[in-house]
């Protein structure tokens, strides 16, 4: 971690197929991870499917790292890729 790292970190779906559904959330900047949910429809098929969330935050930042203003800048980073599996629902 950056020490001078303070702010929060807002996750976003990066890679998603239309039958999931994330909403953007953020990690509160005394936190170092979360919990998300991840809504799967209905009528999604049974198979493996690779999502990636977006992680963004305003970092300080100065070309010269002797210097001692360092302005915010917004970085960018995505996930690891997981994959998710969905199953046939059982028949009752």
């Amino acid at each position: 971690m950056w020490p001078d790292f303070q702010d929060k970190v807002t996750i976003q779906p990066l890679t998603f197929p239309g039958n999931f559904k994330l909403g953007n959330f953020d990690i509160a900047s005394d936190k170092t991870s979360a919990t998300m949910k991840i809504e799967v429809q209905e009528n999604t098929r049974p198979g493996n499917y690779t999502l990636t969330v977006l992680g963004q935050g305003q970092v300080p930042f100065n070309k010269d790292s002797a210097a001692t203003d360092r302005p915010k800048t917004l970085v960018a980073t995505p996930s690891r890729p997981v994959t998710l599996v969905v199953k046939e629902k059982p028949k009752q």
